[in-house]
């Protein structure tokens, strides 16, 4: 049987060019997002929402002309899989979650972060009406850096800082949904060991929560850029292993 598609959705102020070095090294058919408010998809950034993140991956994968998907998210990406989960139903075979943030139904990404960072966001981006004007989602670069960059030098981290783009602020404090039909989807969460975002302790607690298979990585936050083939491996194994379902 034909294996499933990888499909790739990055997380906050990323964008597809997250995951330039782990792309080659996959085996199958590939679909890269980019989701609104990347250079590529301008829109207005206060006015996007989870449904118009997952919306925009649906189109991505229709255009793509996948039958089967293998859905692999990273960082914040966790919070637009539900959606994406709905809306393709029986296509898709698996999920593959790379240190994602999953709150709890009902419960917000906000919630998760540990403080001060949570009250630096809720002070920056929290209130009641966001302005159209409103440059987006940005952490300092200092921050960006510590968060997401901790294992790579100053120097090596520079590139991927500079990439950094505004992001869609309300969806820090949307309320999170599981997806309403297939809950029993087999998930592979791939455990950044030394993540300084979504912590080893988050994480096990997602873990727990969702019964996910575990891959551990002896990573920073982003190991789709520090541990391309490590990630590579883990899902082209996803994929084959789950082309049956």
């Amino acid at each position: 049987m034909r294996e499933p598609g990888l499909v790739l959705i990055h997380g906050a102020m990323h964008g597809a060019w997250c995951w330039d070095a782990v792309v080659p090294r996959l085996l199958g058919e590939v679909c890269v997002v980019d989701l609104p408010g990347r250079p590529n998809r301008p829109a207005i950034l206060a006015e996007l929402t989870l449904d118009d993140f997952a919306d925009s991956v649906v189109a991505d994968v229709n255009a793509a002309h996948l039958d089967r998907v293998v859905l692999v998210g990273h960082s914040m990406a966790g919070l637009t899989m539900p959606g994406v989960i709905d809306r393709l139903g029986e296509r898709v075979a698996g999920v593959v979650l790379v240190s994602c943030v999953v709150p709890e139904p009902g419960g917000a990404a906000i919630d998760l972060f540990p403080q001060p960072l949570r009250g630096y966001l809720r002070r920056r981006f929290g209130r009641a009406t966001v302005d159209p004007a409103d440059p987006g989602l940005t952490l300092p670069r200092r921050l960006a850096k510590w968060l997401m960059y901790s294992d790579l030098s100053a120097a090596a981290a520079e590139p991927y800082l500079d990439r950094l783009c505004p992001d869609a602020p309300g969806v820090l404090f949307e309320p999170a949904t599981m997806p309403s039909a297939r809950t029993q989807l087999p998930i592979t969460w791939v455990r950044a060991a030394r993540d300084k975002a979504v912590t080893p302790r988050m994480q096990d607690r997602v873990i727990a929560r969702l019964g996910a298979d575990v891959r551990e990585v002896d990573s920073g936050h982003s190991p789709i850029i520090n541990h391309p083939a490590e990630i590579a491996a883990i899902l082209n194994e996803s994929a084959r292993t789950w082309s049956a379902r």
